[in-house]
């Protein structure tokens, strides 16, 4: 597991990325992610969450709305959080919201698509101090999703809020919608169960397997 010191280094260096990001996101790198966002029809595309940092973006539990259980990286078999590429999967909800099952979205840059502006984001797992993101980068349905250390140029880890339905959200990844389509966060079949694996499947309207409630609810900026 990491040290005190090791995980205040990496919320340092995590607080300084997101900053970095915000503040000075080049237009050739904008404009890139505008025309990913473009390509996924299916989604709505919701509107950004206000700015901020690591230390004071909310965190929470990131619930399926199917399910009603809370998304959390599986163990190594020793129980810690600490490898890259720990599988993500579903399970009940406990009390008082362990570090496993608590997450943070911590914006990156603001896009625009359509004249609507949407903003890019880090879900970053607290147990792990690490991102949730896009197994080898790979876009097909069923690909999985991991845990691995945050960086600032990935767009495997990188993700914005798709459809509401009923206050929950799609989360889609944005590597997966650059390179063919809009690709969601998915509860694999749509189980109910626990340890049910999370993945990639192409977004669908009103499929509550890939809507979520978020640490917060966005709003406006």
């Amino acid at each position: 597991m990491p040290t005190p010191k090791q995980l205040i280094a990496a919320l340092a260096g995590l607080m300084i990325a997101a900053g970095t990001l915000l503040s000075s996101a080049g237009p050739a790198s904008a404009a890139a992610a505008s025309g990913a966002v473009s390509s996924a029809p299916d989604s709505g595309l919701s509107t950004p969450f206000p700015s901020c940092d690591f230390f004071n973006c909310p965190e929470g539990t990131i619930t399926n709305i199917g399910s009603g259980k809370c998304v959390a990286p599986v163990p190594d078999p020793d129980g810690g959080y600490a490898v890259n590429g720990l599988d993500i999967g579903q399970f009940t909800c406990l009390a008082g919201s362990p570090p496993s099952q608590t997450w943070r979205m911590v914006p990156l840059v603001n896009i625009t698509v359509d004249g609507q502006t949407r903003t890019v984001y880090h879900i970053i797992n607290r147990a792990a101090m690490k991102c949730l993101d896009d197994r080898d980068g790979k876009i097909s349905d069923r690909s999985p999703v991991q845990l691995w250390a945050c960086n600032d140029t990935s767009t495997t880890m990188q993700w914005v809020l798709g459809d509401d339905l009923t206050g929950s959200w799609q989360l889609l990844n944005l590597r997966a919608v650059q390179k063919g389509g809009s690709r969601c966060l998915d509860v694999a079949a749509g189980s109910l169960g626990d340890g049910a694996v999370l993945q990639l499947y192409h977004c669908t309207s009103l499929n509550t397997a890939q809507h979520f409630y978020e640490p917060a609810i966005p709003v406006a900026s």
